[in-house]
């Protein structure tokens, strides 16, 4: 990742072009940081693979909200682990939520 540093360059460069206003989901980010520092990390990461120019000057720039209008529970890797959801402590499906509502008459049903 960039250093913060880089990331303003990384900004000034992508980002603020005379032409072209900067997104209004990133007018809230800056002055911060570390969200400058993803950016530019996400920027840095596309140059590196020769594909900066064509992603940056055709994004759309939105925030992600994961909870905005979420009409279901989102959990992450350790919840999923610990309430044995995909599979048991011991690292089996038998026992797991999955085995037990994993039950179909079809192949076609099957989770």
């Amino acid at each position: 990742f960039p250093s913060p540093f880089e990331a303003r360059a990384e900004w000034k460069n992508y980002l603020l072009k005379e032409d072209k206003p900067l997104p209004e989901a990133l007018k809230a980010f800056e002055a911060d940081e570390l969200t400058k520092t993803a950016v530019a990390g996400a920027i840095a990461y596309l140059r590196s693979v020769l594909l900066d120019q064509q992603v940056v000057s055709f994004a759309t720039w939105t925030a992600y909200d994961p909870y905005k209008g979420a009409r279901r529970m989102i959990l992450d890797s350790a919840a999923l682990q610990h309430l044995e959801i995909l599979q048991t402590q011991e690292g089996e499906e038998k026992g797991s939520v999955f085995h037990h509502i994993n039950h179909t008459k079809t192949k076609f049903g099957a989770r």
